[in-house]
């Protein structure tokens, strides 16, 4: 387990068995240029085009304790918006950011 420092105390910063500053991005988008770029600037993504393969996805990343953030591209939001919210105010991990 590892600890942060924050002022004059200490906070356990652990999710799962792993650190949080060992987590990794997760990027589900449409755009296959997008997923290329993530991938050349070291996180890991998937292009797909179907809503039930991503939502499939979605879940599978919900449930990965090694995944702190997870980026959807605004096109699949604009397509899931109900679900993507309705995950955002149920869990605190991974962050969903939308670009």
């Amino acid at each position: 387990m590892g600890t942060v420092l924050f002022g004059n105390y200490y906070k356990k910063a652990v999710k799962g068995n792993r650190p949080y500053w060992l987590m990794k991005i997760f990027c589900i988008t449409d755009d296959q240029e997008l997923e290329v770029g993530l991938k050349l600037a070291g996180c890991e993504a998937i292009t797909l085009k179907e809503n039930s393969e991503i939502e499939k996805k979605i879940d599978e990343v919900i449930k990965n304790a090694n995944i702190g953030i997870l980026v959807i591209n605004k096109s699949i939001y604009t397509r899931l918006k109900e679900k993507i919210d309705k995950i955002r105010l149920i869990t605190k991990l991974p962050l969903i950011t939308i670009i």
